[in-house]
């Protein structure tokens, strides 16, 4: 028995292929693999995709690619902590933090308001009033248990 897993390739070759599989042949055409096969390029299948650096993309073989890299991985790490709200204050009462133009600033939940978030809108808040306490950039999540 053939077990196929079949991604990638035009659609023409994949029906080809496939057809010969669920059909009751008892050799396999190799020709339709190796048409199939030549399809993959023009219409590949991303299987298993890896995070990397986009300093990866450099080639080794130009001059000074090392220099490149390390160049490329520096502004890149520069460009995040410029544009980063983990460089800004925490907003208070589950305020989210947004960056504009190069301004941290926060946006309140319905209930305060001020820059920080620090002033109630009303005279009294209800106890049960869940906020979210947006700890991304500051510490680790943990669950929020009463008691």
């Amino acid at each position: 028995d053939v077990v196929s897993v079949i991604q990638g390739g035009t659609t023409a070759s994949l029906t080809n292929l496939n057809e010969m599989l669920s059909s009751d042949v008892n050799s396999v055409d190799v020709e339709q693999y190796v048409k199939w096969a030549a399809t993959l390029p023009q219409a590949p299948a991303v299987i298993k995709q890896e995070m990397a650096p986009i300093s990866e993309l450099i080639p080794l073989n130009i001059p000074d690619s090392r220099i490149k890299k390390v160049n490329l991985d520096r502004a890149v790490e520069d460009y995040m902590a410029e544009y980063s709200v983990c460089k800004c204050k925490p907003c208070l009462h589950g305020g989210t933090v947004i960056l504009i133009q190069g301004k941290c600033e926060c946006t309140c939940t319905p209930y305060y308001k001020g820059e920080a978030c620090e002033i109630p809108t009303l005279n009294s808040i209800a106890a049960d009033t869940a906020i979210h306490g947006s700890w991304s950039c500051w510490s680790n999540w943990s669950t929020c248990q009463q008691g």
